[in-house]
């Protein structure tokens, strides 16, 4: 301040220095007055913060889902400026919506981030949905096609996407296996079932 001898804001002497740093946590009017010993000046200015943005809630019809299903992905969202929901490489803007459709073919993470007007503020929350793809049997084999009574056979397959793999008419779980000894005493027929 040019000529002055006094400098306050708002009642607190900032006479001696140059900058005033104030916490504003609701509407306020900053009035600076200066004087000397012939006047007296005065300017006001209304200070209105703006609340954080904040994601209330983010939530998923489905968290596990068979290839090819759609799920929709719902939320609610208050003092944003802006809404982007990102997944995999894609970011799409979701400022005026409030839900979001998609088939996504493999395990997936959705974030959903709000900003507010100065877009170093912002509020993100994740989901993950797990799609589980289709169980395939790949191979399923004997190393030999006839054999004598109660020799040795090696049974071996190779499965994709199984949590379990039961061999028939054992009704046996071989899922950590990826092969099998059989002795057959009569024809047999071997089945493989994988869920």
């Amino acid at each position: 301040m040019d000529n002055a001898n006094i400098v306050m804001i708002n009642d607190v002497d900032v006479t001696s220095i140059s900058d005033f740093e104030i916490t504003v946590d609701c509407a306020i009017t900053l009035t600076i007055s200066a004087e000397n010993d012939y006047d007296k000046a005065s300017k006001s200015l209304r200070l209105s913060p703006r609340s954080l943005p904040a994601i209330t809630s983010f939530s998923l019809s489905q968290r596990s889902i068979s290839t090819n299903q759609e799920i929709k992905l719902k939320w609610s969202i208050r003092n944003s400026a802006k809404a982007v929901l990102k997944y995999g490489s894609e970011e799409i803007d979701v400022t005026h919506k409030d839900y979001f459709k998609h088939r996504p073919d493999r395990n997936t993470t959705y974030t959903l981030i709000c900003f507010a007007e100065d877009e170093q503020f912002y509020d993100e929350q994740s989901i993950d949905v797990h799609v589980m793809l289709p169980v395939k049997i790949k191979s399923f084999k004997a190393n030999k096609d006839y054999v004598v009574e109660s020799d040795k056979v090696e049974l071996t397959w190779d499965v994709e996407n199984a949590d379990s793999v039961i061999l028939y008419p054992f009704a046996r779980d071989i899922s950590s296996l990826n092969k099998y000894e059989v002795a057959p005493s009569r024809t047999t027929e071997y089945r493989l079932e994988a869920r």
